[in-house]
């Protein structure tokens, strides 16, 4: 007799842990939910007061501005907030920004390359992710021509950082638009705060190599100023998970300037932040991209209940994408360009498979020009023209705001203000020129104290842009404390993304430069194809209802935030940018339904275990947001403090999906030593260890029915990809020292 299993043992384990994760959070909220509502026992817990009762950190509650605008505690804000402290920061050994998100509940940090990361949260993204609104000292960050952010050009070192503030939720009604799935606001420190130079060098894996320097000084008249500079380079990954060659070696330069000043009643804050980035691709000659955001930050009280902040800021980013290609000058005939203006699909027909399907079909026009196209192929030379292909691009924008911060009463406070934008895309291969955007908007939020144990938040951004229906993003959150520090908060919210310019004005072609040998009697000649927008593209939307338990059971020495959340996203922008095939729609939607949550249990006064964890479920007729969207996502960790000079942190971060085989899983421990050498001196060492349970990425989209890009070549969109990591383990060393 011979025994057989209905299904493979990968297929079995799946089922098991996918049934045993989700009944193990469905036990977790049932606990939660019920500890909530039982009074804490000190009898049950007889050390637990005078073990923490001189500990004002186990249970303090983070005050937040980003939300709303108006500074509240997380536990009273209409939402879900993660606060990054620096000493998060250097607790886990995170030297990329990028990294520290991975602490944050239901954000998908995927490393399709080690330079450039796709960062998403709940992982709906579309092709590239550009749901995310980024601000750096609640000034905003990203590119309006592509509504993304490159995060290997953010102008900020990590080291500046005081904390990140993470809006976990649709967040339009605050900060406009862009603002759909979350808001990342990345605050700086004060400068003066602590004078001195600072050094620092990282070393590790990945030929990873950087040098950083600061020197910061305490001005008179209680002002402050600080500057610093660093560069970072990296070899990235080099194969992928077939072991065939890749290359996505970076260089990175930085310098931060922040001076602060207090004169009287009026706080002035002025920032330069400066990148330029390296990326060595051996398929890309040229690739540079550079950053610059400049502001100037004005806050004054009119009175002790009125308070009005002023910036005024100036952004630019810039692209230099070059690389040399030969091509068969048929493409950049005139007859050639003359039968795609006439008849695309036919032209293309014709560039791809040389064939036509049906000549009777054909009308007079394009039988004359085709026949005329035959005849200029053979005059031809028999040789490729070489030159040089571009895909530079510059996005600039200067923006005006006003904010009016007002407490009418011990009930009533609201925060009100408007920005003016003006924005400018400058590229002749995406845009065919230059393309400018001018954008108004103005807000009102405001926080009414319903009872003493009740709040309730209203919010709006009225937002008016060239060429798109004006947009009003509301939100509506009530919030309960039914016990001592216990809260349950429910917010509808809605949000919106407005098209890019290049979705919406996009006019992608490429032109060769610097041909040689000359063709045509010139030596500048642009090809054939012109990728425009054909359709009149509507904003994205989102409609979220969340449903928040926030809270602590100091009996129990635990805090925790769990939500249970319904987004449903729709007019979604999802194809991917291809230039032979380049036409956005807004035909698809996304119904995303899930909980996640976040608990940290004080295990005594020197250890901590965090656990984050999302649960995804999702609907959508979209295969790329069907595959960027996972099943789980999360992390758990340790942190111990062995004595004042030593800690440690062992962590799991873990991504599933189980639509695709682009999962993540990744142990690390990091070991801290931190030594005062003197009032100001100070040497801090910091030594992370990273095992990696996958061998590495797999993603590939349906592309039966795709063309063969020639012309974009290397610089096109793509559709399958695959990254192996050279090593499963991986470790980095920082060093630093303050002098």
């Amino acid at each position: 007799m011979s025994l057989s299993f209905p299904l493979n043992m990968d297929e079995f384990w799946n089922r098991e842990k996918q049934f045993f994760g989700e009944l193990l959070l469905k036990r977790l909220v049932v606990l939660l939910f019920t500890l909530s509502f039982i009074q804490p026992s000190v009898a049950s817990v007889p050390d637990s007061e005078s073990y923490y009762g001189d500990t004002d950190y186990v249970f303090d509650i983070p005050i937040v501005l980003t939300p709303t605008r108006l500074e509240q505690p997380v536990s009273q804000i209409p939402g879900t907030v993660t606060t990054i402290t620096q000493d998060q920061i250097q607790k886990y050994g995170i030297n990329r920004i990028s990294e520290a998100l991975r602490l944050v509940p239901g954000m998908v940090v995927d490393s399709l390359f080690y330079s450039n990361p796709h960062i998403s949260y709940h992982g709906a993204i579309g092709y590239v992710p550009r749901r995310i609104k980024i601000l750096i000292d609640n000034i905003e960050f990203y590119q309006a021509g592509s509504a993304r952010v490159d995060w290997s050009s953010i102008p900020v070192e990590i080291e500046a950082i005081e904390k990140i503030e993470i809006v976990r939720g649709p967040s339009s009604a605050s900060h406009g638009d862009n603002a759909f799935l979350a808001v990342i606001n990345i605050i700086t420190s004060e400068a003066g705060v602590q004078p001195g130079w600072k050094t620092s060098i990282t070393t590790g894996s990945l030929n990873t190599s950087k040098v950083r320097v600061s020197h910061e000084s305490a001005l008179p008249s209680d002002s402050g100023i600080r500057i610093s500079g660093s560069t970072n380079s990296t070899s990235g990954y080099d194969q992928d998970i077939n072991n065939n060659r890749i290359q996505d070696d970076t260089s990175t330069n930085k310098l931060n300037i922040r001076f602060d000043s207090t004169v009287d009643k009026t706080k002035y804050i002025l920032f330069t932040n400066y990148a330029s980035n390296d990326l060595d691709n051996s398929e890309i000659e040229t690739d540079n991209r550079q950053s610059l955001l400049s502001s100037v930050t004005i806050e004054t009280s009119i009175n002790s209940k009125h308070f009005l902040k002023y910036d005024a800021t100036y952004r630019q980013e810039e692209t230099k994408k070059e690389w040399s290609a030969c091509l068969p000058p048929i493409l950049f005939t005139d007859e050639l360009t003359a039968l795609y203006n006439l008849n695309p699909e036919l032209t293309i027909s014709l560039y791809t498979d040389q064939t036509i399907v049906n000549n009777s079909s054909l009308t007079p026009q394009e039988a004359l020009l085709i026949g005329a196209l035959a005849l200029r192929n053979e005059t031809l030379p028999d040789k490729d023209m070489c030159g040089e292909l571009n895909e530079n691009y510059k996005d600039s924008e200067f923006s005006f705001g006003i904010q009016d911060t007002w407490t009418s009463s011990k009930r009533l406070r609201i925060a009100s203000g408007s920005s003016l934008r003006f924005t400018k895309v400058e590229s002749e291969t995406y845009l065919g020129d230059t393309v400018s955007r001018e954008i108004f908007g103005v807000y009102s939020n405001g926080e009414y104290m319903v009872s003493q144990d009740s709040w309730l938040n209203l919010g709006g951004y009225l937002e008016l842009q060239e060429g798109v229906k004006t947009q009003f993003s509301p939100r509506i959150g009530f919030i309960y404390e039914f016990r001592d520090n216990n809260f349950l908060k429910i917010v509808r919210s809605s949000a919106v993304r407005t098209p890019d310019l290049l979705e919406t004005e996009g006019h992608w072609s490429y032109t060769m430069t610097n041909i040689d040998p000359i063709f045509f009697g010139t030596s500048e000649k642009r090809a054939f194809l012109v990728a425009s927008s054909q359709t009149k593209l509507k904003p994205e939307k989102i409609v979220s209802t969340e449903l928040i338990f926030y809270g602590r059971l100091e009996s129990a020495r635990m805090n925790w935030d769990l939500k249970f959340f319904h987004e449903e996203m729709e007019n979604l922008i999802s194809d991917r940018s291809i230039f032979i095939d380049f036409n956005p729609t807004n035909k698809s939607y996304v119904d995303l339904k899930g909980a996640e949550f976040s608990l940290t249990y004080h295990i005594d006064r020197t250890n901590q275990l965090h656990w984050n964890h999302s649960t995804l479920n999702s609907d959508t007729n979209s295969e790329i947001e069907r595959l960027s969207i996972p099943n789980h996502v999360g992390m758990l960790s340790l942190e111990s403090d062995w004595n004042k000079n030593i800690r440690s942190v062992l962590s799991h971060y873990y991504t599933e999906r189980d639509t695709s085989s682009f999962e993540y899983r990744r142990t690390d421990i990091t070991l801290g030593y931190n030594r005062k050498l003197g009032p100001r001196k100070r040497f801090t060492s910091i030594f992370t260890l990273s095992y990696f349970d996958t061998q590495g990425y797999e993603f590939a989209l349906d592309t039966s029915n795709q063309t063969n890009d020639t012309i974009a070549g290397n610089a096109s969109f793509i559709n399958s990809f695959s990254m192996g990591f050279d090593s499963r383990w991986q470790a980095f060393l920082q060093l630093s020292v303050d002098l």
